[in-house]
């Protein structure tokens, strides 16, 4: 295969790049391999960050002769290493001014935790291939963006393509809700990376055909309730109070206040989410009535209502717990991501990136919200217009997560679309987009 040079066009240099994607197969097993062997858990998990899987990311880069990153670190000393990992790459070179816009791809570098190895058929942290499809723990949240953006980036490299966009990938360390190590420090502090222009993009939600582009997000809020009783004797029940039997009972009324907070915004397709998830160590031993339990509910709502409606209505329904009871319970709003505006269909990364899947998979994407909060929602908070998507089961925090060595190939084809896309006649041939 020839490298592209000055007197290649545009849409040769683009069939080049396409055809290279194409024969990647190899590499996306390689890259997956490497990435799943690092447990790159944050500390909100247990975990010791993601340094390591950094640094073996800006060393495959750098093998390459991709020389155009900076790796800072940020100090978090709830890992050993101290330090939390942002790497950044830009090509083909850094800019020094304005003229060429930028496809940002942002990527997150962490795992959630793999979960009780009994509900995997494999080690998590071992690359399973069977034919088309790679499991692991990590293979699509978030590892597929990651290789995807490294294909891309080592195509145009080896080719000596460079396309009308420029085209960065930015890695961050992960956190559950609170993104001040991560996405938002980076947005702060090196806020001259990003301009108008520019278009912002993540792989993080989809559907396999790649229809769905995700504009808008829910508010993730954590509440911890909190009950308290009195602790007795199991043989003797009539004199205690069992905190735990009464926070069960609230649990299982939890779902009924979904149908109180009714999406308003045509984004979104629902009510609130109101699920029951972590619940903290209560017991002395198995013949003690617990005298206090508490556990953690994760609530996703639609940002028109009021920050505080979750916990009051939790605390509106726990009156009735503690009347019948003898119990009280306490509501305390733990974490809650921002509101961010929702990112306008009619912005050029939503245009360009429904026209590239177009001409790579034949069909016009749709918009929608969804019930959750990723990077987009510090990204949009900022200002920026930005598109989620990806051709993916959306199978984040499951055991035996899959992704297809196939869709890595077109993801990185419909990004080198996206990148080409400016000087390119328009193909559509279907639905009117």
């Amino acid at each position: 295969m020839q490298l592209a040079d000055q007197s290649t066009s545009v849409p040769e240099m683009l069939g080049v790049l396409l055809e290279d994607l194409s024969r990647q197969q190899g590499q996306v097993i390689g890259l997956q391999r490497e990435l799943v062997a690092f447990a790159a858990l944050n500390p909100e998990h247990g975990g010791q960050g993601e340094a390591k899987k950094s640094r073996w990311i800006a060393n495959w880069l750098r093998e390459r002769g991709i020389l155009s990153l900076e790796e800072m670190d940020y100090l978090d000393k709830r890992v050993e290493s101290n330090v939390r990992p942002t790497l950044v790459v830009q090509y083909p070179h850094k800019r020094t001014h304005e003229k060429k816009p930028m496809l940002w791809l942002f990527a997150r570098l962490d795992v959630p935790p793999a979960g009780p190895d009994l509900f995997w058929a494999s080690p998590p942290f071992t690359l399973r291939v069977c034919n088309d499809t790679l499991y692991g723990r990590g293979v699509e949240d978030n590892n597929q963006a990651i290789v995807t953006g490294l294909l891309l980036l080592d195509a145009m490299h080896r080719h000596t393509i460079e396309p009308p966009m420029g085209f960065g990938l930015v890695l961050v360390p992960g956190a559950l809700v609170d993104f001040s190590v991560g996405i938002e420090r980076i947005l702060e502090d090196r806020a001259d990376l990003f301009h108008e222009k520019d278009m912002f993009l993540l792989l993080h939600y989809g559907k396999p055909d790649g229809s769905v582009i995700e504009v808008a997000e829910k508010v993730n809020q954590w509440l911890k309730i909190t009950v308290i009783g009195k602790q007795g004797y199991a043989g003797y029940p009539e004199m205690a109070t069992n905190a735990l039997a009464a926070g069960m009972e609230l649990a299982q009324g939890l779902p009924g206040l979904q149908e109180r907070f009714p999406d308003t915004s045509p984004m979104f397709h629902g009510t609130a989410l109101f699920a029951p998830t972590r619940v903290e160590d209560n017991t002395v031993d198995g013949n003690h009535i617990p005298g206090i339990f508490s556990f953690y509910v994760d609530v996703r709502i639609d940002p028109a209502y009021p920050k505080d409606a979750p916990k009051n209505a939790v605390l509106a329904l726990a009156t009735t717990i503690e009347a019948k009871h003898g119990v009280h319970v306490a509501v305390e709003q733990m974490v809650a991501t921002a509101p961010a505006p929702p990112t306008s269909e009619k912005t050029p990364v939503v245009v360009a990136l429904q026209r590239a899947v177009m001409q790579q998979c034949g069909l016009w994407p749709t918009v929608t919200g969804i019930d959750g909060a990723s990077l987009a929602t510090a990204i949009r908070a900022k200002g920026y217009p930005v598109a989620v998507w990806g051709m993916l089961h959306n199978l984040r925090n499951q055991s035996d997560e899959y992704m297809t060595v196939s869709a890595h190939l077109e993801q990185a084809k419909v990004l080198a679309r996206m990148l080409f896309g400016p000087q390119l006649p328009p193909r559509v041939p279907g639905p009117k987009p």
